[in-house]
């Protein structure tokens, strides 16, 4: 699976209904943020996966390119670090004003973090497994397209 194929499939399974932008962008950063922490706690790959889901999405929805990317610099901490700082940036962007400069920094630092997690991947597989794999994942979840109601079953 290539990155604009994932990302196209991604957004059938993203909640939107009801939704502001700056709703959707706090709980995709909340989302990877929580993803995150499950991956370092497990090194599994559907929790990277879920990262994936959630970075992506952060970046289609602040409108962040996702190719050529800036160099990774790899760790676990570094995720941690780095989704530490994306949850600090978004937090400027929507609550301190929108300026030019918040927004760069911001789409900067989900640039990195996907840079990191596809880094990240190739130590178990490859970008392209972890997205497949997510993708076969929210496709059971969610046959139909989100679903809150699927949290209630678990």
């Amino acid at each position: 699976m290539n990155t604009e194929q994932y990302k196209k499939e991604i957004q059938r399974t993203w909640q939107t209904d009801g939704l502001t932008d700056r709703e959707q962008i706090c709980n995709a950063t909340l989302g990877l943020v929580g993803e995150v922490g499950e991956y370092l706690d497990h090194k599994n790959i559907d929790e990277l996966g879920d990262a994936f889901f959630y970075v992506y999405t952060l970046a289609r929805l602040l409108g962040a390119g996702t190719e050529n990317l800036p160099h990774h610099t790899h760790s676990g901490t570094a995720l941690a670090r780095q989704s530490a700082a994306i949850a600090e940036h978004v937090k400027k962007l929507l609550f301190h004003g929108p300026e030019s400069r918040r927004h760069d920094a911001t789409t900067w630092a989900v640039r990195y973090m996907i840079s990191n997690l596809r880094h990240e991947s190739r130590q178990m597989s490859c970008p392209s497994v972890v997205m497949a794999i997510n993708i076969k994942n929210l496709r059971r979840r969610y046959p139909d397209g989100f679903s809150p109601t699927y949290m209630d079953k678990k």
